[in-house]
């Protein structure tokens, strides 16, 4: 005898997905509540993004959290009116040293191609790229010469952009990554925003916060 028990159930579990689904869509946006999912910055810093509301990411390309953020900021729709900009920490040699390969790529006119590929080298080939000599034999397989990335790395402009994303990382006193402040003033994070879900609409709120202010 047939039966068709399996089928229903299939078909349940389909309607209570998309019912889960509309439900999610339409519940109400998080209440974020200063002082616990985000705080004011004692120092507010000067921000860069001339009249754009400035959103900026605080990183480290070895730190497992900011690799599993990655894909929920490239999926981010950036606020009308805000603009999105990344510094990377320099809480020690190393990460100034992923630091430099940040600008050199900036520099270089290849951070959209390799940002993504370098984080994936550490995180998913884990591989120890923690010299001048690895960095530059690793880049070569991405037509970057040795020699044109080592010339970049040890450059003056990118002396200038480490010292100014460190004394960003002190001026806003950072303890962490990754760490996002909103207009200069506002800081948040996964952690307090709840989860990375949450952070982005966090960030959409403070964005909108901003931009109220007369």
């Amino acid at each position: 005898m047939k039966t068709t028990a399996r089928p229903t159930m299939a078909i349940a579990a389909l309607l209570f997905l998309l019912a889960t689904a509309q439900a999610a869509v339409a519940a109400p946006a998080v209440d974020f509540v200063e002082g616990r999912h985000y705080t004011r910055v004692s120092a507010p810093q000067p921000t860069e993004t001339a009249d754009k509301i400035e959103v900026r990411e605080f990183f480290w390309y070895g730190c497992p959290h900011c690799y599993v953020l990655e894909p929920y900021l490239d999926n981010w729709q950036v606020p009308e009116g805000a603009e999105f900009v990344r510094t990377p920490g320099t809480f020690n040699e190393l990460w100034t040293l992923h630091a430099r390969v940040y600008y050199v790529l900036e520099g270089l006119g290849r951070l959209d191609e390799l940002h993504p590929v370098f984080f994936e080298a550490l995180h998913k080939r884990k591989l120890r790229l923690d010299n001048l000599p690895a960095l530059a034999k690793f880049f070569a397989g991405y037509d970057v010469s040795e020699q044109q990335f080592k010339q970049a790395f040890q450059s003056l402009l990118v002396d200038t952009k480490v010292r100014r994303a460190d004394a960003l990382v002190r001026g806003y006193s950072l303890k962490s990554v990754p760490t996002f402040v909103v207009a200069g003033k506002y800081l948040t994070s996964p952690r307090m925003a709840g989860n990375y879900a949450k952070l982005m609409q966090l960030l959409n709120h403070l964005v909108e916060r901003e931009s109220k202010q007369p």
